[in-house]
């Protein structure tokens, strides 16, 4: 990293710590997470839906086909919104998988409407996990690969699990628990609740110029 970097905003604190060993002692640290839409003032009732969400390519480090085969396992209605090159490899993995291929905004909006939870079971770090803020706002329990930083959004036990091991039963054991409509319906609450303290574009606006304000004040102060 440049030597001479002084300002960084990061979008969690997982990031951060992941991060922080690379870049300058001297640097200063900027939380400022993604923006997430809203979409819905009133929660999505998860408890009477049945099937699990998956959103995002179809590709290696998705882990799709893990959420596919655990669904499988599980013996639950899943659905994958979005294509790549491993869609063939879902499709082996969960012949009953819905395969939906990319949905528009409003298409997904409806789907997810539809769903009981979303399953993230990237492989990578990632960047923030949008799909992961999107399922909150709707009220939807979400079930994350705690490797990834999006699972710093999910408070484990709360409004969604943290799935440790990248292991297909590991995930089924997890969707299983959820068939239970009242662990659904308060991890469905609580999700719905977490989903309002997200920022919104208006709010990241003003706090992303609230930033540059403080740098601008002090780009000539020395180190």
């Amino acid at each position: 990293m440049p030597r001479d970097l002084r300002e960084v905003i990061y979008l969690t604190s997982a990031q951060l710590g992941i991060l922080g060993s690379y870049l300058p002692t001297h640097a200063r640290w900027h939380h400022l997470p993604n923006p997430v839409p809203k979409f819905c003032e009133e929660r999505i009732k998860a408890e009477d839906n049945r099937e699990f969400l998956f959103v995002g390519r179809l590709s290696p480090e998705k882990g799709a086909e893990v959420a596919a085969e655990a669904a499988r396992l599980a013996g639950v209605p899943i659905a994958f919104a979005g294509e790549g090159e491993r869609a063939d490899a879902v499709q082996q993995a969960n012949p009953d998988a819905a395969m939906l291929g990319w949905l528009s905004p409003g298409e997904l909006q409806e789907r997810m409407k539809m769903a009981r939870c979303v399953v993230f079971p990237s492989l990578w770090y990632e960047t923030f996990g949008l799909v992961v803020g999107e399922a909150l706002r709707f009220g939807l329990p979400v079930l994350v690969g705690d490797s990834t930083v999006a699972a710093d959004m999910v408070r484990d036990g709360i409004d969604g699990y943290h799935v440790t091991s990248q292991d297909a039963g590991t995930w089924a054991a997890r969707m299983q628990k959820l068939q239970s409509d009242d662990l659904v319906r308060c991890l469905s609450k609580n999700a719905f609740e977490r989903g309002t303290t997200l920022m919104d574009q208006e709010e990241y606006t003003e706090k992303l110029i609230s930033i540059y304000d403080k740098v601008l004040q002090r780009k000539r102060t020395p180190l």
